[in-house]
């Protein structure tokens, strides 16, 4: 049997790099990172998070930094202590999978497969969307990551999201016998977990720290068991999202075995965000598919290039898109919703001055924003009715949301991308400072939340000639991609 594990040297580690002290981590270099550390590839993305970070709200002094014989002995002591719980964890994860349904065993038939998060989200709807149209067709979904309902549950959500999908043939790689095999190769991926962990600027804090150790030991007995399986089939893996440590061993696992992995990537990239190992990448815009082509990690970087669309605008609204009350967002993990109620401030008062006090404002927050806590929910949404917004429903599509709209204003995110596809042109605002280097630079914005200065661009904006030339500017930066389409060869 083919011994399974992450390799690691110092040829092949991920370098995160700045020349100068001014520049955006998206800069971030990765080297021969065929045979990176997983460990090593979660923590480049951490530090990255971490720099940014640093130039937002200055520099962190948390007990985890490197700095001393004492925080080394401390990190050690971390690790040992996140490792054994999150194995405790994973055993009882994995016996909860097992008594919740029956591992199947991955058809003989199947050389195209799709491998997607057990949810409808960002991540994977734009998979399970372009599996009814695959030309080859795509013959069975891997569920991938940590599982929080039953695999009958998600088949059940999927179908009903989309009928095409009912009956085709889902799969859970998991089992015993492969966890049993994935005990081979844990010393020495705990081994490198260690050296990276040492090595790391700062630790994830318990919580990461638990999650990523977690996920190497899944992803170790993902790859067994993918092992198992295919028996050395040349079998198209295509991923909804990767670069996470198990998917990472998972894909390693598939490509020792003659199969090929594809990342269809869900997002449009701020950094290493999207950093992998896959054989083949598809992007979001020939932007992201140039500069990852460069960072060096993928084999090999493609997009599906759509056709430039007409100008598209309405006459009397001002659409505001935003996301800064996200978990995830490090404003919002700092001063939670302060950036985004300076922002609903800052468009109200800017539409009002460019057009009357009687302009129609709609907004669409984030469908993550309707998770909040209900007083946080209840307090952000007192705010933008005070401030003269309409709420549009979740489920509104950007097209429809933005048919009237005279101006769409949003803060960085990959919407202004999809709105550019259609002929819609976005002004971003970037208080956060997250967009320099990425694709969403090339849109007109500012850099921070001034009524009076929002009021001019949109000012600027409104002559037609003026928004037409920098929509064209914008797109021609981008070259967005067409919504994912895998009848298309896959090269």
């Amino acid at each position: 049997m083919t011994e399974f594990r992450a390799k690691y040297s110092p040829a092949g580690k991920l370098a995160l790099e700045e020349a100068k002290p001014n520049e955006r981590w998206a800069d971030a270099k990765l080297s021969n990172s065929q045979n990176f550390s997983v460990w090593h590839l979660e923590r480049v993305k951490a530090a990255a998070e971490v720099l940014q970070e640093t130039r937002i709200a200055g520099p962190s002094h948390g007990f985890l930094s490197k700095h001393s014989l004492v925080k080394k002995v401390i990190r050690a002591i971390a690790f040992a202590l996140a490792s054994l719980i999150a194995f405790a964890f994973f055993v009882g994860y994995l016996t909860m999978i097992r008594v919740r349904h029956r591992s199947a065993p991955l058809p003989d038939n199947v050389d195209r497969i799709a491998a997607v998060h057990g949810e409808w989200s960002n991540r994977t709807k734009h998979v399970l969307e372009a599996i009814p149209k695959a030309d080859p067709p795509v013959q069975a979904i891997l569920i991938v990551g940590r599982q929080t309902v039953c695999q009958t549950m998600v088949a059940a959500m999927w179908s009903e999201k989309l009928p095409q999908l009912e009956g085709l043939c889902i799969l859970t790689p998991v089992s015993f016998g492969a966890a049993m095999a994935a005990l081979r190769d844990i010393p020495a991926l705990l081994r490198e977990g260690f050296s990276a962990a040492i090595a790391a600027e700062h630790l994830l804090g318990p919580r990461g720290e638990l999650a990523l150790s977690f996920r190497v030991f899944l992803g170790a007995t993902n790859g067994r068991w993918w092992e198992q399986q295919s028996a050395g089939r040349s079998v198209e893996v295509l991923f909804g999202c990767t670069g996470t440590a198990d998917t990472t061993l998972l894909e390693r696992a598939i490509q020792q075995q003659a199969g090929r992995t594809v990342h269809l990537v869900h997002g449009q990239a701020i950094g290493p965000n999207f950093a992998g190992l896959s054989d083949y990448a598809l992007f979001k815009s020939k932007f992201d598919a140039d500069s990852y082509d460069r960072l060096g990690c993928y084999k090999n970087c493609d997009v599906q290039m759509g056709d430039r669309p007409e100008v598209r605008r309405g006459t009397s609204e001002v659409l505001l898109l935003s996301n800064f009350a996200h978990p995830m967002n490090q404003g919002f993990r700092r001063s939670g919703l302060t950036d985004e109620l300076n922002l609903l401030a800052c468009v109200s008062r800017a539409a009002k001055l460019t057009m009357r006090e009687d302009v129609s404002l709609i907004w669409k927050p984030h469908p993550v924003t309707l998770d909040l806590d209900t007083k946080l929910l209840n307090k952000l949404r007192c705010s933008a009715k005070a401030l003269g917004f309409r709420e549009l429903p979740s489920d509104t599509s950007l097209d429809k949301a933005s048919e009237n709209a005279r101006w769409v204003i949003c803060s960085p995110s990959t919407a202004a991308i999809d709105l550019i596809q259609i002929g819609t042109l976005s002004i971003v605002l970037d208080p956060q400072h997250t967009t320099v280097g990425t694709a969403i630079s090339t849109f007109p914005g500012l850099d921070s939340l001034q009524p009076e200065a929002l009021a001019a661009l949109m000012a600027e904006l409104d002559c037609p000639d003026v928004y037409e030339a920098t929509l064209d500017k914008a797109y021609s930066s981008i070259q967005p991609a067409a919504p994912l389409d895998l009848s298309k060869p896959l090269r």
